[in-house]
């Protein structure tokens, strides 16, 4: 309600098609927590903290000056929008087959996989014919096409290789890494209450997803066990913390950057919330081939996160390759 009275647009929710949805739109947000946010990103969160399982069962749109949250094909019913790209502009004057497949692929498997009807979806259509591209489907997910094509046409919009974390990530775990735990925590603390004042020390907005929380039996009332030593710093301990509150070492909660403060949920759920970013490896100085991306794909997806890529059987984890750029979404 707030983002659409700030952007002065009309609210309409549809609630027909969400798994108790009372319930979950009544959800309480800590609001130190939601300030640190753009108006996309608290939108984001706010569709995030509704629903229980998955982060795309929920979207937001904006369509005929107003503010739509409804499942994607809800939104698709009411506003679908056909784009035309020409393809000698997005990849000069000779396209190869292989850069027209290599576009296609990143596309659609980037932004709303499950809608193409290439993949079994209901609305989503990818038409190349006479030199140009024609892509139908739902206004947000144009806007995430468009910030693709602009990254894998313009320098200024890729991430050098050397250099990619956020400035925000960066300051947020550096205050982690400085911030002593305190001297107020003892055996008995709960993991509830030494989070609470480690991440209030640290003057770092929070927010706990308590719902996700509740559905891996999270208990938050459990002693931390051993006061922590003085010099202990607090992202030394949140993650044993965490751990020692999740009954289940395969299904545990963790945390994250998100905005500007830390959000505490399941692992599936941080894993579900993805950035897509374009990177440029002629900052490596290599001699790019199929073959040295190949490799380097490979290098990644056995390096970080191993299980998480789709290539590996994961369910988030996608790295295309489009000539000098690895398109990537984790």
């Amino acid at each position: 309600q707030r983002c659409a009275e700030e952007l002065d647009l009309a609210l309409e929710i549809d609630t027909d098609d969400l798994h108790e949805s009372e319930h979950s739109l009544s959800r309480s947000v800590s609001k130190n927590f939601v300030e640190t946010l753009t108006l996309a990103e608290a939108m984001d969160f706010a569709c995030h903290a509704a629903v229980y399982v998955n982060f795309n069962e929920l979207l937001w749109d904006i369509h005929e000056d107003t503010l739509i949250v409804a499942p994607a094909p809800t939104i698709a019913d009411r506003a679908l929008v056909t784009s035309t790209y020409r393809l000698d502009q997005l990849l000069g004057p000779f396209p190869t087959p292989q850069d027209r497949q290599d576009l296609r692929e990143i596309l659609q498997t980037m932004v709303g996989f499950d809608s193409w009807r290439d993949h079994g979806g209901e609305f989503g259509i990818y038409t190349e014919i006479d030199g140009r591209i024609s892509i139908t489907t739902i206004p947000r997910f144009h806007r995430s096409i468009t910030a693709i094509l602009q990254s894998l046409h313009d320098p200024q919009l890729r991430y050098p290789t050397a250099s990619a974390l956020d400035e925000e990530w960066r300051s947020k775990l550096f205050i982690l890494g400085r911030t002593p735990v305190g001297r107020e925590l003892t055996a008995e603390t709960t993991v509830l209450e030494a989070i609470e004042q480690t991440l209030d020390r640290a003057n770092i907005p929070w927010f706990m997803a308590n719902t996700e929380l509740e559905r891996i039996d999270f208990d938050g009332t459990t002693p931390i066990d051993e006061a922590p030593h003085l010099r202990t710093r607090a992202r030394e301990v949140i993650d044993d913390w965490l751990l020692r509150a999740s009954p289940d070492d395969f299904d545990r909660a963790n945390w994250m950057i998100y905005g500007g403060g830390v959000l505490i949920s399941t692992e599936a759920s941080l894993d579900s919330i993805t950035t897509t970013r374009t990177y440029d490896l002629a900052s490596l100085g290599l001699k790019i081939e199929r073959d040295t991306l190949d490799s380097m794909i490979e290098l990644i997806q056995t390096r970080v996160d191993y299980n998480g890529w789709r290539d590996n059987g994961g369910s988030t984890g996608i790295i295309q390759s489009f000539g000098d750029l690895l398109v990537i979404q984790t």
